[in-house]
């Protein structure tokens, strides 16, 4: 019981330094992250992650969002975070993963505009190509 005293006050002391004195410390947010994510606290770890996204803007911070978005069943959000990542970043890679998140959110004008995308570029595979004409 003592241990999870000690996890609710760790969680209060984290909340109130990122509202305040430590607002832009990632390494305070990843901590207050980390924290609800051992407590199986999905819901402020999703807060959480978003705010960070919002205050730092990372592509990690993005992927991180949608890999609990999908976990938590919600392909649609995960798919419209995943689409706010810059185009410089949008390599064939993000482009596969992201066209299959797509599919999973049932948003078949975004995977077939990321298989367009996919196929135009010098890594596009014949797999690629297959899954754009399906």
């Amino acid at each position: 019981m003592a241990a999870l005293g000690d996890a609710v006050a760790s969680r209060r002391v984290l909340d109130q330094a990122v509202a305040t004195t430590a607002a832009n410390d990632q390494a305070v947010w990843r901590a207050k992250l980390g924290l609800e994510q051992r407590a199986n606290d999905s819901a402020a770890a999703l807060a959480t992650l978003t705010q960070m996204l919002q205050r730092f803007g990372s592509l990690q911070l993005r992927e991180q969002l949608a890999d609990l978005q999908l976990a938590l069943g919600r392909a649609p959000d995960a798919l419209t975070t995943l689409l706010g990542a810059p185009p410089e970043r949008r390599d064939s890679a993000w482009l596969r993963v992201t066209a299959q998140v797509a599919a999973d959110a049932g948003d078949l004008a975004a995977e077939r505009s990321l298989y367009e995308q996919l196929v135009r570029l010098p890594s596009g595979s014949p797999s690629d190509y297959l899954r754009l004409i399906e």
